[in-house]
């Protein structure tokens, strides 16, 4: 097995560093503050805690944000970029084989980069691989004085195979100003002096949200993360998702992923339930689908689904609870959202699939996110 790490590379521009790191700072602080979280204290590790490292003219950010995909404007990688007002680089390497970048400015998606697209999808590696336009055009912009965009894609193409996504990025590293020992880390990896220079920050979600809160999903399982099946079988997925906000109306459930697109698959249906122990609410899942720049998407709403208050975490129910561990835990699952569905395996192949949890009242920072692979065998013979 090789390496699997992420991390997120926010650009500061000409601030000195430690300007850059109470920049960047504060700005995740604002993001996590719109998703319901606050700051926690120096002695409490948190539910959520980061490490930031400045080397000029980059702050990263290690944690829990860079790896997952791209989720629409309430991304909070998304809105770090526009909180900090700087470019921000979500990085991502999969077992020493797959590099994925992903690029946001201004509060949105800009453009992303694969050394191998088709990877999740048990295709084989690009014989030439190259930066789509885009991605070039984006990561041009970030380029260190004296280095040019065909370096760039130079540096990119020259990857294979054998050589491993840590030799690409040690390439990347001096034609974008990224330090090699930092960029090739992860948060359980980084250099002890480089954490010792940086900054820690960790946040924590209070008990139960006032009535007034809007409804933020967390705590997302299911299915998986890895999934087999063979051509022909009826496939069931499941996904669930706890209301940590307040209470609300209305969800739509969106799924996409290379398992959809190439037909590895077909939705044929589900159901949502509401309330993990005693459910308060079942309803089926009317699926359509939609063409979408992220590819075809099927999404289900339902509008007068009544989303109860939640808890942000177990801790909190219990604490809400003294002595009642049986009401706690009823308490939070009360809040538990599912979702089943129901497929069919179509085509032999390897493919992601996302199910996004979005409240109608909270889209864009209540949204959550699981996903799976799945690994599709060819039919019983």
């Amino acid at each position: 097995m090789g390496s699997t790490f992420s991390h997120l590379q926010v650009h500061s521009g000409g601030l000195a560093p430690d300007e850059a790191l109470r920049h960047v700072a504060e700005a995740l602080a604002g993001v996590m503050s719109a998703q319901g979280y606050t700051e926690a204290a120096a002695d409490d590790a948190g539910e959520l805690s980061f490490v930031l490292v400045a080397a000029a003219p980059w702050v990263g950010v290690y944690g829990s944000l860079a790896a997952q995909p791209p989720a629409g404007p309430g991304d909070p990688r998304a809105l770090l970029s526009r909180e900090a007002g700087a470019p921000v680089v979500a990085l991502s390497v999969h077992d020493s084989d797959l590099l994925e970048l992903h690029l946001f400015r201004g509060g949105r998606l800009a453009a992303s980069a694969s050394n191998w697209p088709g990877y999740f999808a048990g295709d084989p590696p690009p014989e030439a691989p190259a930066l789509a336009p885009g991605a070039l055009r984006g990561l041009a912009g970030l380029l260190a004085p004296g280095a040019s965009p065909d370096e760039l894609q130079a540096a990119w193409g020259q990857w294979r195979p054998a050589e491993g996504a840590e030799r690409l990025l040690a390439r990347l590293a001096p034609l974008l100003g990224w330090e090699p020992a930092l960029i090739t880390a992860g948060p359980d990896t980084l250099p002890p002096a480089a954490v010792a220079a940086g900054v820690r920050l960790a946040f924590s979600r209070a008990g139960q949200p006032g009535a007034d809160e809007p409804p933020v999903f967390g705590h997302a399982a299911g299915s998986g993360p890895r999934f087999k099946a063979q051509v022909g079988q009826a496939i069931a997925a499941e996904a669930q998702v706890h209301n940590t906000g307040g209470p609300s109306q209305g969800l739509s459930l969106v799924v996409w992923g290379s398992a959809l697109a190439r037909g590895l698959v077909a939705l044929e249906g589900g159901a949502v339930t509401v309330g993990g122990l005693t459910p308060s609410a079942q309803e089926p899942l009317a699926l359509s689908s939609v063409e979408s720049a992220q590819g075809l998407l099927a999404v289900a709403t339902l509008p007068d689904l009544a989303l109860p208050r939640g808890y942000t975490s177990v801790a909190a129910a219990v604490a809400d609870a003294p002595g009642r561990p049986e009401q706690a835990v009823a308490a939070w699952a009360a809040a538990q959202i599912t979702v089943r569905l129901q497929a069919q395996a179509l085509a032999a192949g390897r493919g992601e699939l996302h199910i996004g949890f979005v409240p109608a009242a909270n889209p864009d920072a209540g949204q959550a996110v699981w996903s799976l692979t799945l690994e599709v065998g060819p039919a019983p013979v």
